[in-house]
């Protein structure tokens, strides 16, 4: 009986466990498609948006460009807290 037990333990935490890895791989997909698009955005920036960068009167372009950096990195930690979060949960 003791054994049957631990076993059905077992089984539940592997489940459990295979559950939390498709859960961080789809975390981990999404991060390389941000990291992939950030380095497209990169290489195809043109001589005109470097001028709009440095656009010294009203600096707007480097407003929407600090935005577009802000919106990224909170993406970004959004994926990373649902994989401490589900890792924290998961031990319990």
């Amino acid at each position: 009986m003791q054994r049957d037990s631990r076993i059905e333990q077992l089984e539940a935490r592997v489940d459990t466990l295979a559950s939390n890895l498709q859960h961080h791989l789809q975390n981990n997909r999404r991060l390389v498609e941000i990291s992939n698009e950030l380095v497209m955005r990169y290489q195809n920036k043109g001589f005109v948006e470097n001028i709009k960068r440095s656009e010294p009167l009203t600096g707007l372009s480097r407003v929407d460009l600090e935005n577009l950096i802000q919106e990224y990195q909170f993406e970004i930690e959004d994926l990373v807290l649902e994989s401490a979060d589900a890792t924290t949960a998961s031990q319990f």
